[in-house]
């Protein structure tokens, strides 16, 4: 399926350095008996691990699942998912165009490590690698 509109995104930073995913917002996925609409995916650009095997589609993560009361039914080896009040609530992925982080201890230094191409802080001149002392 092609989504209408991707972007590449740093989306964590590990010991191995940043994780950069393609973000797409997917149309519909049909999870058990819900059809979860209108969503936020990240697409791994992994060349190791998991990630990167051929035979793994993903995962779902929290913010499909927090939408949700999940109960892990061990003894006959499922998940039981019932929609809870935040089911309602849309999906959204950061608009700022930014991905910072911030230095351990008062957080009041922190690191412009990607911007987004196109986005609204590359419109507005920032870029990515500065230091900044927060206020």
């Amino acid at each position: 399926m092609m989504a209408p509109k991707m972007v590449d995104a740093t989306t964590g930073v590990g010991i191995g350095g940043p994780t950069v995913d393609t973000v797409a917002r997917i149309p519909s996925l049909k999870l058990g008996r819900y059809t979860i609409e209108n969503f936020v995916a990240n697409f791994s650009h992994a060349k190791a691990g998991v990630l990167s095997q051929s035979d793994f589609a993903g995962i779902i993560g929290a913010e499909i699942l927090r939408r949700f009361t999940v109960t892990f039914d061990y003894p006959h080896q499922r998940m039981i998912l019932e929609p809870n009040p935040m089911s309602a609530t849309p999906y959204e992925f950061d608009m700022s165009g930014l991905f910072i982080t911030a230095e351990a201890g008062s957080f009041a230094v922190f690191t412009v490590r990607d911007v987004i191409k196109d986005s609204p802080a590359m419109q507005a001149g920032i870029r990515g690698g500065g230091r900044h002392r927060g206020y």
